[in-house]
C-alpha cells in the first residue's frame, strides 16, 4: 500500500524518528531517472577542435559546439542545442533540446535553460537615417547568465550593444519572456511568462513579477517590488511597493491617486442620483426596481469619470 505524501514529507518527520528527506516512491524514481541520462558524446553531435569539452559530459545528436567554447563538467547539451564561438558554461549546466547560447555569452554553473531559448541574440538597435530607411547599430556586447539561474521554454535575452545584459545568481524566467539589451535582473527575482523588459531597465534583487508586464527602458526598480499580472510600467521604483496589491488588474483601470476619499465620494455619488431621481417626472414610487437601477448606473459614470480625472492627472504629473 502507497504511504500517503504528507507522511514522507511531514514538518514533524524527524520527530516522530521517520526520514525527512524521504521521498515517495514515484518521486524517488524520477530521481532515479534523471541521474540516468548517459554522460557521452553522441557520434552525430558536431563538436569543434578548439572548444574544450569536459569528458564527464552528455551531448545529443546534432548538438553543435563551436570554436573556442568550454563546457564544463556535468553539463548536458541536448540534441539540436548550439553553443556559439568563445561561449563558456559552467559546471552541471543542462541546455534542453533547439536551445541558442550565442557567442561570447557565459552561462553560470547549475543552470537550467529550457527547449528554444535564445541566449544572446542581437539586441533591437537601429539608427533612423535621412530617407525613409534604419542602419542596423552593431551589438558587439554579451549575456552573463550567473549561477543557479532557470530560463523558461522560448525566451529570449538580447546581448548588450556595449558592456553586457546581466543576469544575477538565482533569478528564474518562465517561458516566452523577452529581455532587452543591456538590461539587469537583480539576485533571486522571479518573473512569470509574457513579461516584456525594455532596454537597459535595472530590475532589483528578490522582486517578483507577474505575467504580462511591460517595462519601458531605462527604468529602475528597487529591491523586493512585487507587481501584479497585466500592468504596464514607465516609471521607476525608488522603493518596496506592491504594484497592483495582488489584484489583476488593466492599466487604464487604476484607480490609485483619487483625490475624493470614499466616504466623500459616496455621500456625493447618492446626493446627485437623489436629485437626479427626484426630478425626473417618469419615476414614481411604484418603481423601485427601476429606481435602484439607475441609481446603481449612475454611480458606476460617476467612479469611472472619477477613474478618468485620476488617469490623466498621474499622466500629466509624469510628463
Amino acid at each position: 500500500m502507497r504511504r500517503p505524501l504528507r507522511a514522507a514529507i511531514s514538518p514533524i518527520a524527524g520527530r516522530t524518528g521517520r526520514r525527512v528527506s524521504e521521498l515517495p516512491p514515484g518521486c524517488s524514481a524520477l530521481t532515479r531517472r534523471a541521474a540516468a541520462l548517459p554522460r557521452a558524446i553522441h557520434p552525430a553531435a558536431v563538436i569543434s577542435e578548439s572548444a574544450q569539452v569536459h569528458q564527464n559530459v552528455h551531448i545529443g545528436a546534432l548538438a553543435v559546439i563551436e570554436d573556442g567554447a568550454t563546457i564544463g563538467e556535468g553539463c548536458e547539451i541536448h540534441a539540436h542545442a548550439t553553443v556559439g564561438r568563445n561561449v563558456r558554461i559552467g559546471a552541471n549546466s543542462k541546455l534542453h533540446s533547439g536551445v541558442q547560447v550565442l557567442d561570447n555569452c557565459v552561462i553560470g554553473s547549475r543552470c537550467t535553460i529550457q527547449a528554444g531559448a535564445i541566449i544572446g541574440s542581437d539586441g533591437f538597435g537601429f539608427a533612423p537615417q535621412a530617407g525613409d530607411g534604419y542602419k542596423k547599430i552593431p551589438q558587439t556586447g554579451n549575456v552573463i547568465l550567473h549561477d543557479n539561474c532557470e530560463v523558461g521554454a522560448g525566451t529570449t535575452i538580447d546581448r548588450a550593444t556595449l558592456g553586457s545584459t546581466i543576469i544575477e545568481e538565482g533569478v528564474k524566467l518562465d517561458n516566452q519572456i523577452q529581455v532587452a539589451h543591456n538590461c539587469t535582473i537583480g539576485a533571486h527575482t522571479v518573473i512569470a511568462a509574457q513579461t516584456g523588459i525594455a532596454g537597459s531597465t535595472v530590475i532589483g534583487s528578490r522582486c517578483m513579477i507577474g505575467g504580462q508586464v511591460g517595462f519601458a527602458g531605462h527604468l529602475k526598480i528597487a529591491d523586493g517590488v512585487k507587481i501584479a499580472a497585466n500592468r504596464g510600467l514607465r516609471k521607476a521604483s525608488k522603493s518596496q511597493t506592491q504594484f497592483g496589491k495582488g489584484r489583476q488588474q488593466h492599466p487604464s483601470k487604476i484607480i490609485k491617486n483619487v483625490k475624493l476619499p470614499c466616504a466623500i465620494y459616496h455621500v456625493t455619488a447618492s446626493w446627485i442620483a437623489w436629485k437626479i431621481l427626484k426630478k425626473s417626472s417618469r419615476i414614481r414610487a411604484p418603481l423601485h426596481d427601476k429606481k435602484a437601477e439607475n441609481h446603481s448606473q449612475i454611480h458606476l459614470i460617476l467612479w469611472d469619470w472619477i477613474a478618468y480625472r485620476s488617469t490623466n492627472n498621474d499622466d500629466s504629473a509624469s510628463r
